[in-house]
Order: C-alpha cells, then sequence, then structure tokens
C-alpha cells in the first residue's frame, strides 16, 4: 500500500496515530485474553480441599481431618454448613472472608477443630444434638484479573453421640 504525501497517513502525525492504535489494539488483545485464560483456568489450579470428621460425644470439639493444597496465592472465602442427614438441614454455620490463602502454606495439625473449621463465633458446633451430621463447605476463590471461581466440597458423615448412652 502506498501512502501519498501530504494526505494525513502521509503525515508524520498520521503514521504516529495509526501506530498509537496498533499499540492500544494489541495492549487491549493481551489483557482480554489473559483475563479469558484466567477464568477458563479450573479451579483445581488455584486450590483443592477435603475434611473428615471422626464421630465424637456431644459437646465436645473433635480435631478434624482437613487436607488442603493452596497453589497459586489467593484471597478468598468459605461458608461452611453442618448439615443433618435426616432432612439436610442446616444445624450450624459458619465463615470467613478476606482470608489469604498463600501457596505452599501449610496448617499445624493440631490447630483444625470442628469449631475452628466452621468458624462460627458462637461455637454453634459443640451444641450439635446427637445424630448423623456432614459438613458442605463453599469456598469463594477471588484472584486478580479473573472472575471469581467456586469449590463446594463435602465431608464425611459423622455421628454426634449422645454423651449419657451406654457405650458412648
Amino acid at each position: 500500500m502506498m501512502i501519498r504525501k501530504g494526505t494525513f497517513l502521509g503525515s508524520w502525525a498520521g503514521q504516529w496515530a495509526a501506530g498509537l492504535t496498533i499499540v492500544a489494539m494489541a495492549v487491549t488483545l493481551w489483557v482480554q485474553g489473559t483475563w479469558w485464560l484466567a477464568s477458563i483456568t479450573p479451579v483445581s489450579d488455584y486450590f483443592e480441599a477435603s475434611v473428615s470428621v471422626p464421630n465424637f460425644k456431644a459437646g465436645e470439639d473433635p480435631l478434624v481431618v482437613y487436607d488442603r493444597q493452596i497453589k497459586i496465592t489467593f484471597t478468598g472465602g468459605f461458608v461452611v454448613e453442618v448439615k443433618s442427614v435426616e432432612g439436610a438441614s442446616t444445624a450450624c454455620f459458619g465463615g470467613l472472608s478476606g482470608v489469604r490463602y498463600t501457596a505452599g502454606e501449610v496448617l499445624d495439625p493440631t490447630v483444625p477443630t470442628l469449631t475452628w473449621y466452621v468458624a462460627n463465633p458462637r461455637d454453634c458446633t459443640k451444641s450439635l444434638k446427637p445424630g448423623r451430621y456432614y459438613l458442605e463447605t463453599n469456598y469463594t476463590i477471588s484472584s486478580e484479573n479473573s472472575p471469581d471461581k467456586h469449590l463446594t466440597t463435602v465431608s464425611n458423615v459423622f455421628t454426634v453421640l449422645d454423651p449419657n448412652a451406654a457405650g458412648a
């Protein structure tokens, strides 16, 4: 393509404007492409988690087996529901937001009690009535330049025992 002198594109200002337009388009495509790539990245590339709760007597606060792997540093939150197996009603819930998860961070295995895991300020887990329950945990993973990601985990079914029952 030949650009004639005396036209806008033939002037230095026109060529500068055309160059800036091309740069702006390239930056826009790069930013959009980065956002799109982050949006299709699976949540498992950021975080994986599971929890298991042992059977325990009502009023106790058992240690739970909480296994998590933080692969990419992010800020997020979670909501935990303690659900009754009979009717799946929520017996207790809690959660936190604005939690900083650091890649490679490891928990002290003596820390994660059921009360700590549920993160309810009233320690509602200590007032669970005898019965069968499970935990449903919904994580929100927030990362710069990508939409929030969500992960839901479900624990094993555990039994809260009557402390006054024979054999408990």
